[in-house]
């Protein structure tokens, strides 16, 4: 049992990384709503200064710049999950991404990263099903009427990750962009036949 919840929790690595990155190490996108509110709240940027060697300007820029495979924004990165080397040392190695994506998942989600992943593609490998017998169109549908009961870890999940409401197209545009990954990655996993 143990061995399965461990495959899914590299799954979902994979899973999450395909959806934010195409699992592009060094992906980096520019939040500009994200920097103007920075600037605008003169936030304090001291733990990004101190860690790139920066000045204020250039750390509100990094704060704003969602990094890597996970794509997790410089902001959430220093102050969420803690991360106190510089920016550079995060983009190269894989490692340090998958812990401070699993630690986001934790403060975020509050609960234990394993616990999160098993659930999530547990739900997802139902929701593939449903897509599989009736077709996406229907799970949009259920999704956007908010007529699909249940689901509650793949609800969270991408409310708190994504930030998008549930009952919008952009959540199920984000559910959808992870069921198009889920059949391969249940078989490279062996998590089902598929």
């Amino acid at each position: 049992m143990l061995l399965e919840e461990v495959r899914k929790a590299f799954a979902f690595h994979e899973l999450i990384q395909n959806v934010e990155s195409d699992q592009n190490m060094q992906a980096m996108r520019f939040e500009k709503h994200f920097y103007d509110d920075l600037v605008n709240m003169r936030a304090d940027v001291g733990r990004i200064v101190s860690a790139n060697l920066c000045s204020q300007s250039t750390a509100y820029v990094l704060a704003s710049i969602s990094w890597g495979l996970y794509q997790i924004l410089g902001w959430n990165l220093y102050y969420i999950c803690g991360y106190t080397k510089d920016i550079v040392s995060f983009l190269t190695h894989k490692q340090e991404q998958m812990w401070c994506f699993e630690r986001f998942c934790e403060k975020r989600m509050g609960t234990a990263f394993l616990t999160l992943a098993v659930k999530v593609m547990d739900e997802l490998t139902e929701l593939n099903r449903l897509a599989e017998k009736h077709g996406k169109a229907y799970l949009q549908a259920k999704f956007c009427d908010g007529d699909m009961e249940g689901y509650e870890a793949v609800k969270r999940f991408v409310t708190l990750y994504n930030g998008a409401r549930i009952r919008t197209k952009a959540f199920y545009a984000y559910v959808d962009r992870m069921l198009s990954f889920v059949p391969a990655i249940l078989k490279k996993y062996e998590l089902q036949e598929v």
